[in-house]
């Protein structure tokens, strides 16, 4: 395995855990919260209202969209492709402004075709029953919602509606008019499936770092008791004439005496003929 993979299979494993890691805790929290208790929130007030809530009715009042998220994929030239719209945003009156006599409108938003559809016939019912064409709203979503703060875009648009035709006037004018917060509807059971896609992506995410760990520590272990032949340098012996030192050493060892002179200096006389010998040669007196 060369080291790109690996390197690229434990990037990828890292964000796998970290990724799932944040789907469990979110499923969990999810789940913690609306183990407390959802409220209801036809029965709320603005400052019932806070960040992470879960909350569940029926939305009652719808009575206008004032925005929706699209998404897309912008190509090098700037252009659009693959547009579509995931969420619409409703004005929705909360119901215990009207005890106050001082409407107070939230915000909900829908994802689910199902929801968006009935929403859409929620707000042609309103219009029909100010226009006096019919005498009441019959119908009605009930969701589960977790509850979140309107970011800067959304809340101008917020304002936007609330002050059309209202040109003189001020946001600060109409605080008193707004909850400032978002009921996103979300399923009930997506918690559940959240959390098992987490844990999911988090052993996945272990697996490919400890395989990249476990084969990374493999390699080096089979480098470390590598059998192959080993550089070798071979020097040159020193020749005598090369060493005073070692010529030094030579001249003192004992050196056995021999008779080489007497051996040389023996008389050389002529080979005595015999019968079994017809060729010439040398010999050598032993007298």
């Amino acid at each position: 395995m060369s080291n790109t993979l690996k390197l690229r299979l434990f990037i990828c494993g890292v964000i796998l855990i970290i990724a799932g890691i944040a789907c469990a805790g979110d499923s969990l929290a999810q789940k913690r919260e609306m183990a407390k208790g959802m409220m209801d929130f036809n029965e709320m007030q603005s400052s019932d209202f806070y960040k992470g809530q879960y909350v569940q009715g029926e939305l009652l009042e719808l009575w206008d969209e004032f925005a929706y998220m699209e998404e897309y994929t912008e190509t090098a030239l700037g252009r659009k492709t693959n547009s579509r719209v995931s969420a619409h945003y409703y004005i929705m009156p909360l119901q215990t402004s009207y005890e106050n006599g001082t409407p107070v409108f939230a915000a909900v938003c829908l994802k689910n075709v199902t929801q968006i559809s009935a929403a859409e016939q929620m707000i042609n019912e309103m219009n029909d029953y100010w226009d006096e064409e019919s005498d009441g709203l019959y119908t009605s979503i009930p969701i589960t919602g977790k509850v979140s703060v309107m970011d800067d875009e959304l809340k101008q648009y917020f304002y936007e509606w609330l002050m059309y035709g209202d040109e003189e006037s001020s946001t600060s004018d109409y605080d008193q008019f707004v909850c400032p917060y978002i009921i996103t509807a979300v399923q009930p059971n997506s918690s559940s499936s959240t959390l098992s896609m987490g844990v999911v992506m988090t052993l996945i995410g272990a697996v490919l770092v400890g395989a990249v760990v476990f084969v990374t520590i493999k390699s080096k272990r089979v480098a470390g008791t590598d059998m192959s032949p080993q550089a070798v340098q071979y020097g040159d012996v020193p020749y005598p004439e090369q060493d005073s030192t070692l010529m030094n050493d030579m001249a003192k060892l004992h050196q056995p005496e021999d008779n080489a002179d007497e051996f040389f200096n023996r008389p050389i006389k002529p080979h005595e003929k015999s019968d079994s010998d017809n060729g010439l040669g040398i010999g050598i007196d032993d007298k």
